[in-house]
């Protein structure tokens, strides 16, 4: 259990809930993972939005910074937010002892993980 907006660090995976970046100034591009590639330029996995996402792209280096949003395990369409772009979702990290990191960012589409 987090209480606060801290990072998380899974290896070389920064991850966490999502409403840590606090520019109001920042709309939502894309998609909540581009979100989190425009306020963080690192490798960050989050929630908060509720929506399966992932997004990717070199720095001029040629490193690849990946980032991904998670789907929630909740009720789609609560009394308080009927209307949204959820989706069921979950994901798996696996870290190597070099902090190396993959993710398995996955769905859950009629009752199946995909």
């Amino acid at each position: 259990y987090v209480c606060d907006c801290r990072v998380v660090n899974l290896g070389k995976l920064h991850t966490i809930h999502g409403h840590e970046f606090k520019d109001k100034f920042v709309a939502m591009p894309v998609n909540p993972a581009r979100k989190f590639f425009l306020q963080a330029k690192s490798n960050v996995i989050g929630g908060h939005h509720h929506q399966v996402s992932e997004h990717q792209e070199p720095t001029i280096s040629g490193k690849m910074i990946s980032t991904w949003s998670m789907g929630c395990g909740c009720d789609l369409h609560p009394h308080y937010k009927p209307i949204n772009r959820w989706s069921l979702g979950f994901a798996m990290v696996d870290v190597s002892s070099d902090g190396e990191f993959g993710v398995r960012n996955m769905r859950v589409i009629n009752g199946k993980a995909m």
